[in-house]
């Protein structure tokens, strides 16, 4: 069986559309995240979706789910799942499976406000993509070097996307005043 032969007709619709309307291809979506509890666990909102967001017992959390860490792990190798599939069929490779593993180097100590030499972040960010496939090898290292170019999340991690934020300080309302 060959994975992502629906995802190729779903492609190939989708890219006549976004060619006649180029804004049809525009989104901006949102994510909305508050504490529950007393503890680490936080409620992360998507479009239809809730997930639950937690950190190890290691670090004090109760390991109710994904830390936000392994969320970026989690999406990049996701990405990476769905670009093979989406682009797979145009280099003419067959795929019978697809697997993603991302592996990340993290120093804590920044993040927990101890002063260390490294980033608060990842130090590094490795992945690793098994496709299943009898194609030659040239059609699917040519599908390999176009996935890098045109994963979205690849994109994020590579290029220092801008970040404006702001903080909100929400006082309650005296009810004698």
């Amino acid at each position: 069986m060959t994975v992502g032969n629906a995802v190729a007709r779903s492609v190939e619709r989708t890219r006549a559309i976004f060619t006649r309307r180029p804004t049809a291809a525009r989104a901006r979506k949102t994510a909305t995240a508050r504490l529950v509890g007393g503890g680490w666990q936080t409620e992360v909102r998507l479009g239809g979706h809730t997930l639950l967001v937690d950190q190890p017992v290691a670090l004090g959390g109760t390991d109710g789910g994904p830390s936000p860490g392994d969320l970026i792990r989690a999406s990049l190798a996701a990405c990476l799942v769905q670009s093979y599939a989406m682009h797979a069929a145009r280099f003419g490779v067959g795929l019978r499976g697809i697997a993603v593993e991302v592996e990340t180097e993290i120093d804590l100590r920044m993040a927990w406000g101890i002063e260390a030499p490294s980033p608060p972040g990842f130090g590094a960010i490795r992945y690793t993509a098994t496709l299943d496939t009898d194609a030659p090898a040239a059609p699917v290292e040519a599908l390999a070097a176009y996935v890098l170019v045109h994963s979205p999340s690849v994109d994020d991690l590579r290029r220092a996307v801008p970040l404006e934020g702001c903080t909100i300080i929400r006082r309650p309302v005296d009810p004698s005043a």
